[in-house]
């Protein structure tokens, strides 16, 4: 079954130097992790942008988001 998950980004926070050019627009990479438990907030994951600087991967926090809808006991909807 399918999982939502829907996630707000702060575009302030995103590293224009790091996106790159696609087929069909223009990228950035970025990491999202669900956590086990909701943080305070009530958030179920965290985003963050990912990049390489040098030989060394790095990212940093640009979002969060909640469950939706096909976690458990979340019914399914948009």
């Amino acid at each position: 079954m399918s999982k939502l998950i829907k996630c707000s980004i702060d575009v302030t926070k995103i590293k224009n130097e790091y996106a790159f050019k696609g087929k069909k627009g223009d990228y950035i990479d970025v990491e999202i992790w669900i956590n086990d438990e909701p943080d305070q907030f009530k958030n179920d994951c965290g985003v963050k942008q990912s990049y390489k600087v040098g030989d060394e991967f790095q990212s940093h926090y640009i979002g969060n988001g909640k469950k939706v809808s096909g976690w458990d006991n979340l019914p399914f909807k948009n």
